[in-house]
């Protein structure tokens, strides 16, 4: 009716702040949001995250709390979770804002153990998802930082097994064993490259005994 008032009321069910680009940040801004990723932990039930103030109130929180379950040294409950795909996309936007541009001055190591923390996870995710190709190269990637670095030739050398690559990974797994020659990982997954292609040869000399016999 004419004259009456109208009250209106609005319910807000997302808000989140619009972040800087990366050509936008300085090294230190670059490094700090990285270096968000790794201030989670889970409990039983829920997550606690601490992130800072203007990240808090992001509708998408969840998504670095997945990533910051998997970043973990040992990444066993988030792996339990199943949430590779996810945690994947996450290590990627990491290793691209420790990527891109300068370092953060002081920072230098830390982005180092940063970047190979993220890009050896991520190829897990890959190989637990059964992409060999991609965990491949992230780890090929890893390895032009760190030659030396086990965890790397080991998961290169799991994702060549997958992918029938016998003599690459051996290759791998046999430097791994060399730089560290107590990892009992290592070994066994040697001797699985051995058996896995024994049956591999098995299989082709009878299926081509089927064809041509």
């Amino acid at each position: 009716p004419g004259g009456a008032t109208l009250l209106f009321e609005v319910e807000l069910f997302s808000w989140k702040e619009k972040k800087k680009e990366k050509h936008q940040m300085s090294p230190l801004e670059r490094f700090e949001e990285a270096e968000k990723l790794k201030v989670c932990r889970r409990t039983s039930s829920h997550f606690l995250c601490k992130p800072p103030p203007s990240i808090a109130q992001h509708s998408a929180l969840l998504f670095w709390c997945v990533l910051c379950l998997c970043v973990q040294a040992s990444g066993t409950v988030a792996f339990k979770a199943g949430d590779y795909e996810e945690a994947l996309e996450s290590y990627e936007d990491a290793t691209g804002y420790l990527d891109y541009g300068e370092k953060a001055e002081g920072k230098e190591e830390e982005c180092q153990t940063m970047y190979m923390s993220c890009t050896l996870n991520g190829a897990q995710c890959c190989i637990k998802q059964g992409e060999f190709s991609q965990a491949v190269d992230l780890c090929t990637r890893a390895l032009m930082r760190d030659e030396s670095n086990v965890k790397a030739l080991f998961r290169r050398g799991q994702a060549r097994m997958h992918m029938g690559e016998w003599a690459e990974a051996k290759a791998d797994l046999r430097q791994a064993s060399t730089l560290d020659p107590k990892n009992k990982e290592v070994r066994d997954a040697f001797a699985e490259v051995g058996k896995k292609e024994a049956a591999a040869k098995k299989a082709d000399k009878a299926m081509y005994s089927k064809m041509f016999g």
